[in-house]
């Protein structure tokens, strides 16, 4: 069975950033619950894009997530995964994974939240011309940020497991990357020991 640490941050704080430069990357699976559901939300011509999954009825999201975790409940050995606590769309929040979620992916032993200022946020959803995001104005991500925080926490609690908080302020990219790299190591152990 997979040991599995779920990686989620506020859209802008540099999640995928942080995973995809670690250094130790290649000594785990990373897999994105996004692009997973992208990849199924395609083949079922329920969206185009990644950035559509957001705009679907609650019935269809679930059914994305449902079978993007099914999926990753298959897999063997040390898993990133990458994923949101909550998706916003207006005044409208759905958790990333909720407790249906969590009955198909066995084997979370830790989450860890990449964090960011509003003011960064918005800056790095500025400058990324690869999504299609909508203008959030600073409350709305402080309100995200709280949102998020709070799932994760609860999810924490009822699962008994630790919960890492890591700031990934603009120009600390070495900083970020060592306390991830301290955190995996602490959650899986020394992978060169594997």
């Amino acid at each position: 069975m997979a040991k599995i640490v779920v990686v989620t941050g506020t859209p802008g704080a540099g999640k995928t950033t942080v995973i995809r430069n670690s250094k130790k990357a290649g000594s785990y699976k990373i897999v994105s619950v996004g692009g997973l559901m992208e990849e199924i939300g395609v083949e079922r011509k329920y969206v185009h894009d990644r950035d559509e999954i957001r705009k679907l009825k609650n019935e269809q999201i679930s059914e994305l997530r449902k079978e993007a975790f099914h999926k990753i409940s298959s897999l063997d050995g040390n898993v990133i995964v990458d994923t949101h606590a909550s998706v916003a769309r207006r005044r409208r929040y759905i958790p990333g994974f909720p407790f249906e979620a969590l009955e198909h992916m066995k084997g979370i032993i830790g989450l860890i939240y990449i964090d960011s200022s509003a003011e960064e946020i918005i800056a790095r959803r500025g400058r990324d011309l690869t999504r299609e995001r909508e203008l959030e104005s600073r409350e709305e991500i402080n309100d995200q940020r709280t949102i998020n925080l709070s799932m994760l926490s609860y999810y924490a609690s009822y699962l008994n497991i630790p919960l890492y908080i890591i700031e990934n302020k603009e120009g600390n990219m070495d900083g970020t990357l060592s306390n991830f790299a301290e955190d995996l190591k602490e959650l899986f152990g020394d992978v060169n020991e594997q």
